[in-house]
C-alpha cells in the first residue's frame, strides 16, 4: 500500500503545494486523494469536515497522521531535501515550532474558506 495524502483541492495554497509535491513524487510512492473527489470518498479515514481542518496522511502501515506528523510522513517518501526535512522536523524544538505555525495556518485557512463570518 502506498502512503495516502488527503488534500483540499479547493484551497489554492494547498492545491499549489500538493501539485509541487506530486511533481517530486516521480516514483509514485504516494497516492494523492482530493477530498472533494467522490471517487475517493470510501478511502477517507474521517469526515470531510475533519479532513478540511488539517492535513491527513495514511502511512504504509495504515496509521493516520495529522498536521505536522502528516507532513513528516509525506516528506519521508519524497526525494531529498524533503527526506532531510522529515528528519529535522522530528527534533523537539523544530517540531514544536512547526506545530505552532501549522496550527495557526490551518485554523485561519479553515475559517477563511469554510466558516461563515457573522
Amino acid at each position: 500500500m502506498n502512503v495516502q495524502v488527503f488534500y483540499d483541492s479547493r484551497c489554492g495554497v494547498c492545491r499549489k503545494e500538493i501539485e509541487f509535491y506530486k511533481r517530486l513524487d516521480r516514483e509514485n510512492r504516494i497516492d494523492w486523494l482530493d477530498i472533494f473527489d467522490e471517487q475517493h470518498r470510501k478511502k477517507f479515514p474521517d469526515t470531510t469536515e475533519s479532513l478540511l481542518k488539517v492535513l491527513h496522511v495514511r502511512g504504509k502501515d495504515g496509521q493516520i497522521h495529522l498536521g505536522v506528523d502528516a507532513f513528516v510522513v509525506m516528506w519521508s517518501f519524497l526525494p531529498r531535501p524533503f527526506t532531510l526535512f522529515a528528519k529535522v522536523a522530528k527534533f523537539p524544538i523544530v517540531y514544536s515550532v512547526l506545530g505552532w505555525g501549522y496550527q495557526i495556518f490551518a485554523e485561519r485557512r479553515y475559517k477563511r474558506l469554510y466558516c461563515e463570518i457573522r
